[in-house]
């Protein structure tokens, strides 16, 4: 095989070495194998780590398929683009999500949100659970991966504000009469704040929708939900229905709550424990 002229330097300047090749490169038993013709020949990028967690709660440990996850790296999107369309796109801005399960499927991913730090994305439902490989490419080619185990059940709360308010809603029924009561207020200084709701009184029920995901494959009879250490009856507990992977428990909470302030709210799915939230009862 002839010597071929080529030069190696950091011809990107992003601190790795470029391999440059200029001409043709002849081999006896396989013909001419044209290289570049001028061009440089940039060595492939390593894939970058990036950390992908349960949109709700950080701390499951876990995935579900069916749910809302959050990837967190860099050069994750090119952009953000703002509002996502629906159905879902699997790909934003050039950016797309894939997932390498444990039987060795790769599926697309569809996208929520997009921007150069971070992408949430629904975790399909048909992937294996195991452990898996969520790789994010963004729209310049840079790749980053993360390693996760997707479980049957992950559940996670939403919550509102960083003391761990719950994204919820209150609605009291009082025969064919319905009130709803919200849980949170916006203050002066623009921070979303615990709003004391009442439970009503007499034959009122009031029916607190906690709102998260992970927890559907559990169903209502798998859900349970204790406030402030009493349990509380579960009506429903599946998809929300109106946002891809948005799940929703709606629970009956006892009337001896009335009065109690702010009261801790413990949800689990099938034995896996949600992360707490809260609320604050007048």
């Amino acid at each position: 095989m002839q010597a071929i002229p080529g030069a190696v330097a950091d011809f990107y300047g992003d601190g790795a070495l470029d391999l440059a090749i200029i001409g043709q490169m002849q081999s006896p038993d396989r013909g001419t194998l044209t290289v570049l013709d001028g061009a440089f020949a940039k060595t492939a990028a390593a894939t970058a780590a990036a950390a992908v967690i349960s949109s709700a709660n950080a701390n499951a440990g876990a995935i579900a398929p069916g749910s809302l996850a959050s990837a967190y790296g860099a050069d994750l999107a090119t952009s953000t683009p703002g509002s996502t369309s629906v159905p879902l796109p699997v790909t934003d801005a050039g950016t797309s999500v894939s997932i390498l399960d444990a039987s060795g499927k790769t599926t697309a991913a569809p996208l929520v949100y997009v921007s150069p730090s971070q992408v949430n994305f629904y975790m399909p439902p048909g992937v294996a659970t195991g452990s898996a490989t969520v790789t994010i490419t963004s729209g310049d080619g840079t790749q980053s991966a993360a390693t996760v185990q997707i479980a049957p059940v992950a559940p996670g709360v939403f919550e509102l504000n960083s003391a761990g308010l719950a994204a919820a809603d209150l609605y009291l029924y009082s025969g064919s009469n319905v009130t709803l009561e919200n849980v949170y207020s916006v203050n002066s200084a623009g921070l979303v704040v615990a709003n004391p709701v009442s439970l009503g009184s007499g034959t009122t029920q009031a029916y607190l929708a906690l709102y998260g995901t992970g927890f559907q494959a559990a169903g209502t009879a798998g859900v349970t939900v204790t406030v402030d250490g009493v349990a509380a009856s579960v009506a429903y507990a599946g998809p929300q229905g109106a946002f891809t992977g948005l799940d929703q428990a709606n629970v009956l909470l006892p009337p001896s709550l009335a009065g109690k302030g702010s009261v801790t709210v413990h949800l689990t799915a099938n034995g896996m424990a949600a992360n707490p939230v809260n609320i604050t009862i007048q």
